[in-house]
């Protein structure tokens, strides 16, 4: 077994168990925790669908491999802030306003620029195999 199977194998059992961790959570009754816990699932559901999709470089078009490389952009731009919320609620701490503030507007701006990546220079000029 090569690498390419295993690295497939592994993030295709990641993708199952995430699947599985948002279904759970979803059955938990509602509260702020589960629902955090949701979107730490959901942002690693796609962190993960990123890699998974970005390895199929042998049979994937290029077009594939920067919607998966986006995919994986937007789970990681989101999921450092559902983290800091569900660290500050496990431990009982306020979160200053100005934390809670500046981390969403990183967030969204992050997301914004990878979503809009194709109209704009600043992630890269164009895209090419090599």
């Amino acid at each position: 077994m090569d690498l390419y199977t295993v690295q497939y194998i592994v993030y295709a059992a990641g993708l199952i168990l995430c699947a599985l961790g948002f279904f759970a959570a979803m059955r938990r009754p509602p509260t702020e925790e589960q629902k955090l816990v949701m979107a730490v699932e959901f942002f690693a559901f796609l962190i993960l669908f990123g890699y998974w999709g970005g390895m199929q470089n042998k049979h994937a078009s290029l077009d594939l491999l920067v919607f998966a490389n986006k995919i994986e952009y937007i789970g990681s731009c989101n999921v450092f802030v559902v983290l800091m919320l569900l660290y500050f609620r496990y431990f009982h701490k306020k979160m200053p306003s100005w934390l809670y503030w500046m981390q969403v507007g990183i967030s969204l701006g992050m997301t914004l620029l990878t979503v809009t990546a194709d109209n704009q220079q600043l992630y890269s000029k164009s895209y090419h195999f090599e």
